[in-house]
C-alpha cells in the first residue's frame, strides 16, 4: 500500500522520488479506498505473460515477488489489461457476480494509480542500474524510457479519474471524508 509496500520498495531500490512520484504517493495516502471486505492474496502482476498452460489449463502462475495481500482490484486491472476483452467496468461487473464481492470503481481506479506507480519506480530503478553500471544491458534503458514514459503521460489522468470514481464511492460520505 502506500503507506508501507510503495516507500519500502523505493528504499529497497536505492531510488531518489521525483516531484510526480511523490505527488502521486501523497495522493494514494490521503486518499485510501475503504472495503468491509477482507483482504486477500494479490499477484499484482498477473496476466498471460506470467501463465504456464499444460492441456489447455493453467499448470502455473509465475512471478511472485510483487505479491501481498491486498484489494483484488489490485490484480483485476492487470488482469483486464491483459485479457482486454471488456472495459473495466464490465470486467469489474463480472467479477463481482461470480465473486460475491463489491469491488467498486474507485477501488479500480486507486489500483490503477498504484500500478502508475510500480512501472514509474520501475522504471527509475532501471535509470539507476544504467548509471551505476557501464555494462548495463541495452534493454534496461529501454525499459526506463517505456515505464517513465508511460507513467508521466498517466499520472495526472489516472488522478483525475480516481477523484472522479472517489466522488461516486459508496464509501464516500458528504462532508467529502472517506467512511471509515
Amino acid at each position: 500500500n502506500a503507506e508501507v509496500f510503495l516507500p519500502r520498495l523505493i528504499a529497497r531500490a536505492g531510488i531518489e522520488p521525483t516531484p510526480q512520484l511523490l505527488r502521486a504517493l501523497r495522493w494514494l495516502r490521503d486518499n485510501p479506498t475503504r472495503s468491509d471486505e477482507p483482504a486477500v492474496l494479490t499477484h499484482n502482476d498477473f496476466g498471460f505473460n506470467n501463465l504456464l498452460f499444460e492441456d489447455n489449463r493453467v499448470s502455473a502462475v509465475l512471478d511472485w515477488e510483487c505479491s501481498r495481500l491486498g484489494d483484488p482490484a489490485d490484480d483485476m486491472i492487470w488482469t483486464q489489461l491483459s485479457l482486454s476483452i471488456e472495459t473495466m467496468p464490465e470486467f469489474v461487473e463480472r467479477y463481482n457476480r461470480a465473486t460475491g464481492r463489491n469491488v467498486d470503481m474507485f477501488r479500480i481506479a486507486y489500483a490503477q494509480l498504484q500500478r502508475c506507480v510500480l512501472l514509474f519506480i520501475g522504471g527509475l530503478t532501471a535509470v539507476r542500474c544504467i548509471e551505476g553500471d557501464e555494462r548495463a544491458p541495452l534493454e534496461m534503458a529501454a525499459m526506463a524510457y517505456n515505464l517513465i514514459a508511460q507513467f508521466g503521460s498517466d499520472v495526472g489522468a489516472v488522478i483525475a479519474a480516481a477523484e472522479t470514481a472517489r466522488a461516486a464511492s459508496p464509501f464516500e460520505n458528504k462532508s467529502g471524508g472517506v467512511d471509515g
